[in-house]
């Protein structure tokens, strides 16, 4: 700018000398000859400076020009300059405005989120105390159901009742002794040794003393908790399928055949068969009693409660037992809720032949016959059919000590799917028969893997289990020990659907792992108690095992990323009792940590906390 500046001053001073020069001259020649004579002299640097100035206009033209585009280029450059810092400063007010308003929309979920746990815990607390009230009225009505069975009638007579589908002959009053006498004759006989008439008798007797109780308060009572424990008790419909495969594990077997259960589905009933040793009479009492269990606390059976017969009612209003010389039914609704335990003996000529063929084929089976509720060939009933034969969980066979095999035989679409499940072999962990972790005794500690044979393939798993101790100061203790098993699929992709059992499935915490263990349950055994102190003593027991297992097996070990749960994610699905269990599992993990050095090779185990 300063160079251009000192040309411009340069040559403007010079073309004011040279004009002024010329004018000088003009002006002081008096002689005429002498101007003509000088103007030809005179022309000839006069036409150089005309040339000369020209060019000196032109040049400062295109000087000032120059300029002129220069300025236009410093105030372009100083806009742009000045936009881009407007842009940037907006960028960054802009970006204080979204973290601002990030923050106040994370306050408020926090907020709101805190108050729903703060209302999911009231409503857990509620629901706690609600079974609790249930369960002591349960029992005040188990105990005016044994009143009843004691009660007897003297008056002989016999009726005929007509079902709209099968006719039933029943009696109605009976000699009160000759009730005590077939109660004691068949109370300790094989289910082989008991004849028809026999059977038909005792299924007599109960239809009546079911049907002349008259005490009109006392039957509502029972009608009240019998309705409960009937189709309404469950909150899913197909929860009864997980009722009767319980059964077919509590049943006795004999001889060498492998235990297992058939189940039939069609479009209007649903058949299961189970190569069991039969009915006894108590069996037969027990499923048409209110609550009553003919498992004894020495035996080792999944059902506590002793109701699961009475989930089939969600599938069936006419459900049909057969076994060797037993064939009663039920039917539902009746004159009442009674109606549930009162059993209807069955004639030859109103049993389906298809049922009737399928019963000849395995006489020595217990099969029950299910007719549907719904409707045959509508959408309902195929959608219930369907989730019934999507609801047979594989890993059930892992915490049954007896039941081998089910299988589920779909006429429908003439497709059988067959689960079953064998030995594999054992894992890494040493087998010990008494170890102390972390201030606790697991005794007669085993692992072993099971193989799955399901649709989808065969599914390996390592399965684990122990005994332990049960304090006598913990009131819901039935037996001084009890097992836990621990079971990890080795397959990745394999998703469970249920990482809880009782035996059977209770509900899903979305862990990589499932175990089972003697939990009390609310009655629809889809959650755990979790006000229970033997609850919360086997769910710590469970917890320090886990860990054990992680640190003793290599295979595990080498794997706790996958199987280790953490507390950040399926927060949908754990109450703060189970996430207290994820709490001690990770703690006891860094407590140890060193054992999941690899010193020699440096390398680390990697793990999720």
């Amino acid at each position: 700018m300063d160079k251009i500046d000192i040309a411009l001053r340069f040559y403007t001073q010079l073309i004011q000398s040279k004009v002024k020069r010329d004018d000088t001259a003009l002006h002081s020649s008096n002689d005429e000859q002498i101007i003509e004579n000088n103007s030809e002299t005179t022309m000839q640097p006069i036409t150089p400076l005309v040339n000369s100035l020209c060019l000196t206009k032109d040049l400062l033209s295109s000087y000032y020009n120059l300029h002129r585009q220069y300025q236009r280029s410093i105030l372009r450059d100083d806009i742009s300059a000045q936009q881009e810092q407007v842009q940037v400063l907006f960028e960054t007010e802009w970006k204080k405005i979204d973290i601002l308003q990030l923050k106040h929309d994370y306050d408020q979920l926090k907020q709101e989120h805190q108050s729903f746990n703060e209302k999911v815990e009231h409503l857990r607390q509620e629901l706690q105390q609600t079974q609790l009230e249930r369960d002591h009225y349960r029992r005040e009505n188990i105990q005016i159901v044994q009143d009843i069975e004691r009660l007897k009638v003297a008056t002989p007579t016999n009726v005929i009742v007509q079902s709209a589908q099968v006719t039933t002959s029943v009696p109605i009053k009976q000699n009160s002794n000759n009730q005590t006498g077939i109660i004691d004759q068949l109370k300790d006989l094989l289910p082989q040794q008991i004849t028809p008439d026999q059977a038909k008798s005792f299924i007599e007797d109960i239809y009546r003393r079911r049907t002349e109780f008259d005490d009109e308060d006392m039957r509502k009572s029972i009608c009240g908790s019998l309705k409960r424990l009937g189709s309404d008790l469950y909150s899913s419909s197909v929860h009864f399928l997980h009722e009767l495969i319980q059964n077919a594990e509590d049943n006795t077997y004999v001889g060498e055949s492998r235990p297992y259960l058939r189940i039939e589905l069609n479009h209007d009933y649903i058949l299961f068969s189970n190569n069991e040793q039969g009915l006894r009479p108590r069996d037969v009492l027990a499923i048409c009693s209110l609550a009553v269990t003919t498992k004894t606390s020495e035996q080792k059976h999944i059902g506590e409660k002793g109701v699961g017969f009475k989930s089939v009612f969600a599938a069936s209003n006419r459900p049909m037992l057969f076994s060797h010389s037993w064939k009663f039914r039920f039917q539902v609704p009746g004159t009442d809720a009674m109606s549930y335990i009162t059993p209807l003996w069955i004639n030859d000529q109103d049993i389906p032949q298809y049922i009737a063929n399928q019963i000849s084929a395995n006489r020595q089976h217990t099969h029950l016959y299910l007719p549907l509720k719904l409707t045959p060939h509508t959408d309902l009933a195929k959608q219930f059919l369907d989730d019934v034969a999507k609801a047979v969980d594989p890993c059930i066979l892992l915490n049954m000590r007896k039941l081998q095999k089910v299988e589920v035989v779909d006429q429908r679409e003439e497709k059988v799917i067959i689960i079953e499940k064998n030995s594999s072999g054992s894992t890494k962990l040493v087998a010990q028969h008494v170890v102390e972790f972390e201030g606790l005794k697991f005794l007669d500690l085993v692992g072993l893997k099971a193989q799955l044979s399901t649709l989808s393939g065969k599914r390996t798993f390592r399965v684990y289990t122990c005994q332990i101790d049960v304090p006598s100061a913990i009131e819901e203790r039935t037996n001084p020990m009890t097992m836990l098993t621990l079971a990890f699929p080795c397959e990745y992709d394999y998703d469970l659907t249920a990482t809880v059992y009782n035996g059977l499935p209770v509900c899903d915490l979305g862990f990589k792992f499932m175990f089972n263990a003697e939990f009390h349950l609310v009655t629809s055994r889809e959650n755990v108690r979790e006000n229970v102190p033997l609850n919360t003593y086997l769910r710590d027991h469970l917890a320090v095992l886990f860990v054990y297992l992680l640190l003793n097996d290599t295979d595990l070990k080498k794997d706790i990323s996958h199987y280790c749960p953490s507390s950040n994610i399926h927060q949908v699905k754990h109450s703060s009792w189970w996430r207290s269990m994820i709490g001690r599992i990770n703690q006891l993990i860094e407590n140890h940590l060193s054992i999941l050095f690899d010193i020699g090779t440096g390398k680390v185990c990697c793990f999720l906390l």
